[in-house]
């Protein structure tokens, strides 16, 4: 998303970033595949890294073959 701050005092570009990650919302990341198709995937793990250019970043990792077991069980399913 783009939104322009340049008329914005720095207090209120700090009030619309932390608004942006409390309480923990979840956003919906989308991308592309080489398709065309699109993916979508719920993130709750992003935080706002700087307000001058304004920035909210989110993190991806791979999940660890420990955890792939975990949710295999059946009290996951």
């Amino acid at each position: 998303m783009h939104f322009s701050v340049e008329y914005l005092t720095q207090k209120d570009v700090y009030k619309l970033l932390t608004a942006t990650v409390t309480p923990r919302p979840i956003a919906w990341v989308t991308s592309n595949n080489a398709n065309g198709g699109v993916n979508a995937a719920p993130f709750s793990f992003f935080n706002v890294m700087g307000s001058e250019p304004p920035l909210v970043v989110f993190s991806i990792a791979k999940s660890s073959v420990r955890t792939k077991k975990r949710y295999n069980r059946k009290y996951f399913a």
